[in-house]
């Protein structure tokens, strides 16, 4: 005899009549936008999208997973080039006898580069993480659209403003000066330039700097903390039915308890995802914290000295 079957259907009861059908790929009817993670992800993904970091290819629904070298881009090769030079050239300034006034440098764009990696390398992870949020129901009051546009617009504000100020001091600098800052930043390389010249390739190499390093790192902040807030926003959703329940007082079937137990443990393994992928660079972040704070008090209090180029530079 012939047998008929179907999946069974993992229905997420939230209120009455709101509930989470089966998995759907993205677009099909059955999620609302609230629940569409890289759509509400978007003005961070398109900062990342502007760095080179993120190409977008990976974010078709089931699509077979390649290497993820075979999505770089050749501004991709650049930033990260340049990102490598930047390293190398505070490195040079820290060995040069100028340790205290580059040492935070040297930490802040190893610490991008190693962001930066890290996320052109999880783009799949990223995506994948994201069609797993849609599956559960979002109780919010803020949409995470609203967060990641906030993060995206204050990483750029940040930015913009610190190219401001790092071209009103070197305005203010004397040519003796424009030329030291330009030595330090540039390998040790001294070339005697005139002010003319000297003074819009600094402002040039200070504006790359930010765009490249700062927009860089704390984009990649931003998608970490977006992300962690997407799993919040689901964790309160499922928060929500759990007290409504014990508000009823009313006796669990088998079958809704085994509904959430599934669910809890879907969540749990959503956050080890985000956990995995992640973890390195966050510790890197934490590190450039401590350190940075290490650096500059240590900088200021014991080992300041007179004709620090970057004590007014960096922010």
């Amino acid at each position: 005899m012939q047998r008929f079957s179907r999946p069974p259907r993992k229905i997420f009861v939230i209120g009455t009549g709101s509930y989470l059908g089966p998995k759907q790929p993205p677009g099909r009817p059955g999620h609302s936008d609230q629940t569409d993670v890289l759509s509400q992800l978007r003005p961070v993904l398109f900062s990342l999208r502007i760095l080179g970091l993120y190409s977008g290819r990976r974010e078709e629904y089931g699509k077979r997973p390649s290497p993820w070298f075979d999505h770089v881009s050749p501004w991709t090769c650049v930033v990260l080039g340049l990102l490598c030079t930047y390293v190398t050239a505070s490195l040079a300034s820290c060995m040069n006898g100028q340790f205290w006034a580059a040492a935070f440098p040297f930490l802040k764009t190893g610490c991008a580069l190693v962001s930066s990696q890290a996320v052109i390398r999880k783009e799949a992870d990223v995506c994948h993480l994201a069609w797993r949020l849609r599956e559960f129901p979002s109780a919010c009051t803020v949409t995470l659209r609203t967060t990641a546009t906030v993060m995206a617009t204050s990483v750029w504000a940040f930015v913009a403003l610190r190219i401001i100020i790092q071209c009103m001091v070197l305005l203010a600098f004397t040519p003796r000066e424009l030329s030291e800052h330009a030595a330090s930043a540039w390998f040790g390389i001294d070339g005697q330039l005139p002010r003319e010249l000297l003074l819009p390739l600094t402002m040039l190499d200070r504006a790359l700097d930010s765009i490249l390093v700062d927009a860089s790192l704390f984009s990649s902040m931003a998608l970490y903390l977006s992300l962690a807030v997407a799993l919040r926003h689901r964790y309160v959703a499922f928060n929500a039915v759990i007290e409504r329940h014990a508000l009823r007082r009313t006796p669990l079937e088998s079958g809704e308890l085994k509904q959430l137990m599934l669910a809890h443990t879907e969540l749990g393994s959503a956050v080890r995802h985000l956990d995995a992928g992640f973890a390195p660079t966050v510790f890197c972040w934490v590190a450039l914290f401590v350190m940075g704070v290490c650096v500059e008090v240590s900088r200021f209090l014991g080992h300041r000295r007179l004709g620090d180029r970057f004590e007014v530079v960096i922010l």
